[in-house]
Protein backbone atom coordinates (compact mmCIF):
# COMPACT_ATOMS: atom_id res chain seq x y z
CA UNK A 1 0.00 0.00 0.00
CA UNK A 2 2.84 2.64 -0.54
CA UNK A 3 2.62 5.20 -3.60
CA UNK A 4 5.46 5.07 -6.16
CA UNK A 5 6.22 7.77 -8.61
CA UNK A 6 6.89 6.82 -11.86
CA UNK A 7 8.41 9.85 -13.89
CA UNK A 8 7.84 10.00 -17.74
CA UNK A 9 5.29 7.31 -17.49
CA UNK A 10 3.62 8.36 -20.79
CA UNK A 11 6.96 7.75 -22.64
CA UNK A 12 7.77 4.41 -20.88
CA UNK A 13 4.42 3.15 -21.93
CA UNK A 14 5.05 4.90 -25.53
CA UNK A 15 8.07 2.67 -26.16
CA UNK A 16 6.69 -0.28 -24.72
CA UNK A 17 3.88 0.15 -27.21
CA UNK A 18 6.06 0.80 -29.92
CA UNK A 19 8.16 -2.78 -29.62
CA UNK A 20 4.75 -4.77 -29.40
CA UNK A 21 3.60 -2.48 -33.05
CA UNK A 22 7.20 -3.39 -34.49
CA UNK A 23 6.88 -7.00 -32.81
CA UNK A 24 3.59 -8.06 -34.28
CA UNK A 25 4.24 -6.27 -37.48
CA UNK A 26 1.08 -4.09 -37.20
CA UNK A 27 0.16 -0.47 -39.26
CA UNK A 28 1.92 2.05 -36.48
CA UNK A 29 0.06 4.83 -35.92
CA UNK A 30 2.01 8.16 -36.95
CA UNK A 31 2.30 9.20 -33.63
CA UNK A 32 5.00 6.46 -32.77
CA UNK A 33 7.49 7.50 -34.93
CA UNK A 34 10.80 8.07 -33.06
CA UNK A 35 11.47 11.77 -31.85
CA UNK A 36 14.89 11.34 -31.05
CA UNK A 37 16.69 10.99 -34.70
CA UNK A 38 17.32 14.64 -36.15
CA UNK A 39 17.12 15.14 -39.64
CA UNK A 40 20.86 16.34 -40.58
CA UNK A 41 19.31 18.65 -43.00
CA UNK A 42 17.32 20.59 -40.87
CA UNK A 43 19.26 20.72 -37.63
CA UNK A 44 20.72 23.60 -34.97
CA UNK A 45 24.46 23.29 -34.71
CA UNK A 46 24.06 21.77 -31.31
CA UNK A 47 22.40 18.94 -33.34
CA UNK A 48 24.77 18.39 -35.56
CA UNK A 49 27.46 18.24 -32.95
CA UNK A 50 24.78 15.71 -31.55
CA UNK A 51 24.77 13.47 -34.53
CA UNK A 52 28.57 13.42 -35.09
CA UNK A 53 28.97 12.19 -31.62
CA UNK A 54 26.12 9.66 -31.44
CA UNK A 55 26.72 8.26 -34.47
CA UNK A 56 24.06 5.00 -35.44
CA UNK A 57 24.79 1.07 -34.95
CA UNK A 58 22.94 -1.43 -37.32
CA UNK A 59 20.10 -2.11 -34.34
CA UNK A 60 19.35 1.35 -34.32
CA UNK A 61 19.31 1.70 -38.13
CA UNK A 62 17.46 -1.24 -38.45
CA UNK A 63 14.53 0.17 -36.27
CA UNK A 64 14.52 3.42 -37.59
CA UNK A 65 13.52 1.97 -40.96
CA UNK A 66 11.40 -0.56 -39.21
CA UNK A 67 8.90 2.43 -37.84
CA UNK A 68 9.36 4.49 -41.22
CA UNK A 69 7.73 0.97 -42.76
CA UNK A 70 5.85 0.42 -40.14
CA UNK A 71 4.11 4.10 -40.45
CA UNK A 72 3.62 4.27 -44.52
CA UNK A 73 1.23 2.30 -46.66
CA UNK A 74 2.66 3.99 -49.71
CA UNK A 75 5.57 4.52 -51.52
CA UNK A 76 5.52 7.90 -51.39
CA UNK A 77 4.58 7.99 -47.47
CA UNK A 78 8.02 5.64 -47.39
CA UNK A 79 9.79 8.49 -49.08
CA UNK A 80 8.64 11.18 -47.03
CA UNK A 81 9.50 8.89 -43.56
CA UNK A 82 12.72 8.42 -44.61
CA UNK A 83 13.71 12.06 -45.86
CA UNK A 84 12.28 13.12 -42.33
CA UNK A 85 14.92 11.09 -40.46
CA UNK A 86 17.93 12.68 -43.06
CA UNK A 87 17.52 9.08 -45.50
CA UNK A 88 16.65 9.44 -49.33
CA UNK A 89 15.43 6.50 -51.25
CA UNK A 90 17.77 5.79 -54.26
CA UNK A 91 17.57 2.69 -56.70
CA UNK A 92 20.71 0.29 -56.18
CA UNK A 93 22.43 -0.93 -58.60
CA UNK A 94 22.27 -5.09 -57.64
CA UNK A 95 19.91 -4.17 -54.81
CA UNK A 96 16.26 -2.75 -56.05
CA UNK A 97 15.67 -0.15 -53.73
CA UNK A 98 18.05 1.13 -51.02
CA UNK A 99 18.51 4.11 -48.98
CA UNK A 100 21.43 6.91 -48.84
CA UNK A 101 22.54 8.84 -45.76
CA UNK A 102 23.97 12.23 -45.37
CA UNK A 103 27.42 10.43 -45.09
CA UNK A 104 26.75 8.87 -48.71
CA UNK A 105 26.33 5.48 -47.12
CA UNK A 106 24.21 2.64 -48.82
CA UNK A 107 21.30 0.72 -46.58
CA UNK A 108 19.22 -2.21 -48.31
CA UNK A 109 15.71 -1.74 -47.74
CA UNK A 110 14.06 -5.03 -47.60
CA UNK A 111 17.02 -6.13 -45.87
CA UNK A 112 17.12 -3.13 -42.69
CA UNK A 113 13.23 -3.30 -42.75
CA UNK A 114 12.69 -6.78 -42.10
CA UNK A 115 10.70 -7.48 -44.76
CA UNK A 116 10.68 -9.27 -48.23
CA UNK A 117 11.78 -7.94 -51.18
CA UNK A 118 8.65 -8.68 -53.15
CA UNK A 119 6.79 -7.06 -50.22
CA UNK A 120 8.99 -3.82 -50.66
CA UNK A 121 8.47 -4.08 -54.76
CA UNK A 122 5.11 -3.99 -54.36
CA UNK A 123 4.73 -1.00 -52.03
CA UNK A 124 7.10 1.16 -53.68
CA UNK A 125 6.92 0.54 -57.03
CA UNK A 126 8.58 0.62 -60.19
CA UNK A 127 12.65 1.58 -58.99
CA UNK A 128 13.13 3.03 -62.55
CA UNK A 129 11.41 6.18 -60.90
CA UNK A 130 13.95 6.63 -58.13
CA UNK A 131 17.33 8.54 -58.43
CA UNK A 132 20.07 6.50 -58.58
CA UNK A 133 22.67 6.18 -55.89
CA UNK A 134 24.90 8.74 -57.42
CA UNK A 135 21.98 11.19 -58.29
CA UNK A 136 21.14 10.58 -54.30
CA UNK A 137 24.18 10.86 -52.98
CA UNK A 138 25.10 14.47 -54.95
CA UNK A 139 21.73 15.76 -54.02
CA UNK A 140 22.45 14.65 -50.10
CA UNK A 141 26.05 16.21 -50.73
CA UNK A 142 25.36 19.70 -52.13
CA UNK A 143 22.28 19.79 -49.45
CA UNK A 144 24.47 19.02 -46.40
CA UNK A 145 27.17 21.50 -48.02
CA UNK A 146 24.94 23.90 -48.22
CA UNK A 147 23.20 23.39 -44.61
CA UNK A 148 27.06 23.30 -42.83
CA UNK A 149 28.16 26.75 -44.97
CA UNK A 150 24.89 28.05 -43.18
CA UNK A 151 25.95 26.51 -39.83
CA UNK A 152 29.51 28.05 -40.47
CA UNK A 153 28.36 31.25 -41.24
CA UNK A 154 25.98 31.18 -38.00
CA UNK A 155 28.71 30.21 -36.11
CA UNK A 156 31.61 32.63 -37.42
CA UNK A 157 28.26 35.05 -36.21
CA UNK A 158 27.92 34.45 -32.62
CA UNK A 159 31.27 34.23 -32.47
CA UNK A 160 31.62 37.69 -33.10
CA UNK A 161 28.84 39.24 -31.16
CA UNK A 162 30.14 37.06 -28.46
CA UNK A 163 33.56 38.83 -28.85
CA UNK A 164 32.53 41.90 -28.72
CA UNK A 165 30.37 41.04 -25.57
CA UNK A 166 33.34 39.72 -24.20
CA UNK A 167 35.68 43.08 -24.69
CA UNK A 168 33.04 45.01 -23.37
CA UNK A 169 32.79 42.92 -19.97
CA UNK A 170 36.27 43.07 -19.59
CA UNK A 171 36.35 46.87 -20.36
CA UNK A 172 33.73 46.76 -17.92
CA UNK A 173 35.94 44.93 -15.21
CA UNK A 174 38.88 47.18 -16.13
CA UNK A 175 37.10 50.14 -15.29
CA UNK A 176 35.28 49.06 -12.34
CA UNK A 177 38.75 47.69 -10.51
CA UNK A 178 40.23 51.52 -11.28
CA UNK A 179 37.34 52.75 -9.44
CA UNK A 180 37.73 50.30 -6.70
CA UNK A 181 41.16 51.48 -6.41
CA UNK A 182 40.32 54.85 -6.86
CA UNK A 183 37.70 54.60 -3.99
CA UNK A 184 40.09 52.66 -1.66
CA UNK A 185 42.85 55.34 -2.04
CA UNK A 186 40.05 57.83 -1.45
CA UNK A 187 39.52 56.05 1.70
CA UNK A 188 42.48 55.82 3.05
CA UNK A 189 43.23 59.56 2.15
CA UNK A 190 40.07 60.42 4.77
CA UNK A 191 41.19 58.04 7.17
CA UNK A 192 44.91 58.70 7.53
CA UNK A 193 43.96 62.66 8.16
CA UNK A 194 41.45 61.67 10.80
CA UNK A 195 44.18 59.42 12.51
CA UNK A 196 46.70 62.21 12.13
CA UNK A 197 44.19 64.70 13.52
CA UNK A 198 43.50 62.14 16.62
CA UNK A 199 47.07 61.94 16.94
CA UNK A 200 47.78 65.56 16.98
CA UNK A 201 45.15 66.45 19.60
CA UNK A 202 47.15 63.89 21.87
CA UNK A 203 49.84 66.75 22.12
CA UNK A 204 49.43 69.91 24.52
CA UNK A 205 50.42 72.79 24.27
CA UNK A 206 51.43 76.11 25.81
CA UNK A 207 52.58 75.54 29.27
CA UNK A 208 50.63 71.94 29.20
CA UNK A 209 52.87 71.35 27.03
CA UNK A 210 55.95 72.67 28.33
CA UNK A 211 55.29 70.62 31.61
CA UNK A 212 54.87 67.59 29.34
CA UNK A 213 57.97 67.57 27.82
CA UNK A 214 59.67 68.06 30.94
CA UNK A 215 57.93 65.14 32.73
CA UNK A 216 59.21 63.09 29.86
CA UNK A 217 55.37 62.94 28.72
CA UNK A 218 55.67 64.26 25.46
CA UNK A 219 58.32 62.29 24.39
CA UNK A 220 56.02 58.88 25.05
CA UNK A 221 53.25 60.11 23.19
CA UNK A 222 55.30 61.22 20.29
CA UNK A 223 56.88 57.81 20.16
CA UNK A 224 53.34 56.40 20.34
CA UNK A 225 51.68 58.17 17.63
CA UNK A 226 54.97 57.54 15.25
CA UNK A 227 54.25 53.85 16.23
CA UNK A 228 50.72 54.15 15.23
CA UNK A 229 51.80 56.31 11.91
CA UNK A 230 54.01 53.24 11.05
CA UNK A 231 51.31 50.94 11.45
CA UNK A 232 48.64 52.88 9.73
CA UNK A 233 50.52 52.59 6.78
CA UNK A 234 51.17 49.05 6.62
CA UNK A 235 47.83 48.55 7.09
CA UNK A 236 47.01 50.56 3.97
CA UNK A 237 49.54 49.52 2.42
CA UNK A 238 48.45 46.16 2.94
CA UNK A 239 44.93 46.68 1.91
CA UNK A 240 45.66 48.15 -0.93
CA UNK A 241 48.15 45.11 -2.00
CA UNK A 242 45.45 42.39 -1.42
CA UNK A 243 43.01 44.86 -3.70
CA UNK A 244 45.47 44.63 -6.47
CA UNK A 245 46.12 41.25 -5.73
CA UNK A 246 42.45 39.94 -5.87
CA UNK A 247 41.88 41.97 -9.32
CA UNK A 248 44.85 40.18 -11.13
CA UNK A 249 43.43 36.54 -10.13
CA UNK A 250 39.57 37.73 -11.59
CA UNK A 251 41.01 39.70 -14.53
CA UNK A 252 43.22 36.61 -14.68
CA UNK A 253 40.32 34.24 -14.89
CA UNK A 254 38.41 36.70 -17.32
CA UNK A 255 41.08 36.64 -19.37
CA UNK A 256 41.49 32.74 -19.86
CA UNK A 257 37.78 32.14 -19.57
CA UNK A 258 38.01 34.46 -22.97
CA UNK A 259 40.76 32.79 -24.23
CA UNK A 260 39.51 29.47 -23.67
CA UNK A 261 35.53 30.36 -25.31
CA UNK A 262 37.79 31.82 -28.37
CA UNK A 263 39.64 28.97 -28.90
CA UNK A 264 36.65 26.56 -28.66
CA UNK A 265 34.74 28.66 -31.01
CA UNK A 266 37.47 28.97 -33.28
CA UNK A 267 37.82 25.09 -33.05
CA UNK A 268 34.38 24.63 -33.86
CA UNK A 269 34.37 26.66 -37.23
CA UNK A 270 37.20 24.55 -38.28
CA UNK A 271 35.71 21.53 -37.86
CA UNK A 272 32.51 22.68 -39.71
CA UNK A 273 34.74 24.06 -42.11
CA UNK A 274 36.45 20.14 -42.16
CA UNK A 275 33.13 19.05 -42.65
CA UNK A 276 32.14 20.94 -45.46
CA UNK A 277 35.49 20.22 -47.34
CA UNK A 278 34.92 16.41 -46.65
CA UNK A 279 31.39 16.77 -48.38
CA UNK A 280 32.80 18.29 -51.22
CA UNK A 281 35.57 16.01 -51.95
CA UNK A 282 32.64 13.67 -51.63
CA UNK A 283 31.01 15.79 -54.14
CA UNK A 284 33.69 14.98 -57.13
CA UNK A 285 32.79 11.89 -59.54
CA UNK A 286 34.60 9.25 -58.95
CA UNK A 287 37.19 8.40 -61.64
CA UNK A 288 35.60 5.64 -64.30
CA UNK A 289 37.81 2.79 -63.84
CA UNK A 290 37.18 1.13 -67.27
CA UNK A 291 37.31 4.03 -69.41
CA UNK A 292 41.10 4.91 -68.00
CA UNK A 293 41.79 0.65 -68.17
CA UNK A 294 40.88 1.05 -72.22
CA UNK A 295 43.00 3.90 -72.54
CA UNK A 296 45.78 2.65 -71.17
CA UNK A 297 45.07 -1.07 -73.14
CA UNK A 298 44.82 1.65 -76.17
CA UNK A 299 48.13 3.35 -75.49
CA UNK A 300 50.10 -0.25 -74.64
CA UNK A 301 49.09 -1.24 -77.94
CA UNK A 302 50.31 1.68 -80.43
CA UNK A 303 53.25 1.51 -78.87
CA UNK A 304 53.46 -2.02 -79.53
CA UNK A 305 52.84 -1.54 -82.95
CA UNK A 306 54.95 1.56 -83.06
CA UNK A 307 58.18 -0.89 -81.94
CA UNK A 308 56.92 -3.75 -84.64
CA UNK A 309 57.20 -1.10 -87.18
CA UNK A 310 60.15 0.30 -85.94
CA UNK A 311 61.63 -3.44 -86.50
CA UNK A 312 60.31 -4.49 -89.84
CA UNK A 313 63.28 -5.28 -92.48
CA UNK A 314 63.12 -3.29 -95.94
CA UNK A 315 62.34 -4.82 -98.72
Amino acid sequence: MKAVNLPHYKLKLRDIAREIFLERGWQMPRGFVNSSERDPFNCTLKEWQQIKRAGHDRKAIQQLFRECWAISDSGKAFAQALKARGYTLARGDRRGYVAVDYRGEVYAIARYAGVHTKQVRDRLGDAAQLPSVEQATQDTTSRMTARLRLLAEQAERTNRLRSAASRFQYTQTIQRQRDEREGLSQAHELRWNAEVTARAQRLSKGFRGIWDRLTGKYAELKNQNEREALLALRRDRDEKDALIFRQIEERGALQRRIRDERSAASLEVMRLHGDIAAFMERSKAAPNLREQFTWAICQRRDRRRSRERDFEPEI
